[in-house]
């Protein structure tokens, strides 16, 4: 009984010894979330010209042990601008985000830089601040000339004029949109203006009626008073301006015809209005008589087979 108490003991030693190190139970090991970490926690950038710009930057750790995920990124001051906008930081590593500062006019500005993250909490924000130094920078709004007169226009034609747009002010001009009253039309409708740089907007007037027109060119941009107009003006001359049919020959004639053949001839239409003539459809009343083609549009003085 003893020797047999003797051999089983050495055989567990012996399978304890030959057991291999992966199966072995190793001790569980806790992942710590992320955990957002900025330095510094402020920045001041001291004076910046207007129109110029100045960077610095912020480092952001994660001292959880696992992986952090930059959301997204904010400024609450378009004069602070923050690259890159979004990232992933591993446990125990570092990120740089550089953040610049564009003063557009002269002062103390102040915003926050807000992080989104998947940490706790998951919004982080770092205040900043700057002084512009200067002279204020905006576009600003000039046109010439001030009004326009188109003059006698004949119904049935179109006149055009031009008004030069400039951007006196040392920021773009955002020209939003550009209209004007009913009868007149113009071309572009919306434009953007470097600092120093103009545009040609072209008036259009092609009058159908006779009679007196007025109204208004406007401009709606992004420069201080957001909205300007000139007076604009033109005067229709003569009859009003329509589309009018004439056909020659008024009949035709085939003659004798081969039954089971065919013969051809033509009628020639033409517009001796002032607008295009649209005809919508030619018809027959017979079966035995087809047309081609059966629609057209035709200009003004313009003839049609």
């Amino acid at each position: 009984m003893k020797l047999a108490s003797v051999v089983v003991s050495m055989l567990i030693a012996a399978a304890v010894m030959q057991a291999s190190p992966g199966e072995r139970s190793a001790p569980a090991r806790t992942l710590l979330p992320p955990t957002f970490s900025v330095a510094p926690a402020s920045l001041n950038f001291g004076d910046v010209n207007t129109g110029s710009n100045k960077m610095d930057s912020l480092v952001v750790t994660n001292t959880g042990t696992s992986t952090m995920t930059i959301i997204s990124t904010s400024s609450t001051n378009t004069q602070f601008t923050l690259t890159p906008q979004t990232g992933s930081i591993a446990a125990a590593a570092s990120k740089t985000f550089y953040v610049t500062f564009t003063p557009t006019s002269a002062g103390t500005k102040t915003a926050g830089i807000v992080f989104r993250t998947n940490a706790t909490p998951n919004r982080d924000t770092v205040a900043v601040t700057g002084n512009g130094v200067g002279a204020t920078l905006e576009p600003l709004f000039s046109v010439a000339p001030g009004s326009l007169a188109l003059g006698d226009v004949p119904t049935g034609s179109t006149k055009t004029d031009s008004v030069f747009v400039t951007n006196t002010g040392t920021l773009s001009l955002v020209l939003s949109q550009v209209y004007v009253s009913s009868g007149f039309t113009v071309s572009p409708a919306s434009a953007t203006l470097a600092p120093s740089a103009s545009r040609k907007f072209t008036l259009s007037f092609a009058p159908i009626a006779p009679g007196a027109r007025s109204g208004f060119m406007y401009f709606n941009h992004n420069a201080t008073n957001k909205k300007d107009s000139i007076p604009i003006s033109a005067n229709a001359v003569g009859d009003t301006a329509r589309p009018a049919f004439s056909v020659a020959p008024s009949s035709l004639a085939f003659g004798d015809v081969a039954t089971g053949s065919s013969k051809t001839d033509s009628l020639f239409v033409t517009n001796t209005g002032k607008l295009n003539l649209t005809i919508s459809s030619i018809q027959s009343n017979s079966a035995r008589f087809t047309i081609t083609p059966g629609n057209a549009t035709i200009a003004p003085a313009a003839t049609r087979k």
